[in-house]
């Protein structure tokens, strides 16, 4: 929740840093590119998640090999309604060898749980869950809780 205000300054801060790392050749590492998605997040316009998610994809596979950066990303571009690149990231993170964990596939729920509040959407939930306990991956209190609020609705 919260937001608004302060938010666009803490972007353009946040997206100078990384410009300056840029010009002056230091990599962006796994906390930079978290920190900034988690900015973009704060913010919660789709122009500033969809900034941090050209970043993320800009960012070189050494630094996105990471389920935390994944799962941060997933979670922002749920936050902006970009449930179909949030669902997407699980199957780029397998192409570069980062095994979906828990916590993205939580992120995935709920991002589509959150925006698609149709049959359709309903199903996409049941098979992001379906396929996160196939890969052999137990429920947590965020996965529990979205599924049981699926069977609570009308």
């Amino acid at each position: 929740g919260g937001g608004g205000g302060g938010g666009g300054a803490a972007m353009k801060m946040g997206l100078e840093l990384l410009e300056e790392m840029e010009r002056s050749n230091i990599e962006v590492d796994v906390y930079t590119l978290t920190s900034f998605i988690n900015t973009a997040k704060q913010d919660g316009s789709p122009h500033a998640i969809a900034t941090a998610y050209g970043m993320f994809q800009s960012a070189s596979i050494h630094t996105r090999r990471s389920t935390r950066v994944y799962a941060t990303m997933i979670s922002a571009l749920g936050r902006a309604s970009f449930v179909d690149e949030a669902e997407q990231l699980l199957d780029d993170a397998l192409s570069i060898g980062v095994t979906p964990d828990v916590f993205m596939y939580g992120a995935a729920m709920q991002a589509v749980a959150d925006r698609a509040r149709d049959a359709a959407g309903e199903q996409r939930v049941r098979r992001l869950h379906a396929r996160m306990l196939a890969q052999g991956i137990a429920d947590s209190e965020v996965t529990r809780r979205i599924m049981s609020r699926l069977l609570r609705r009308p």
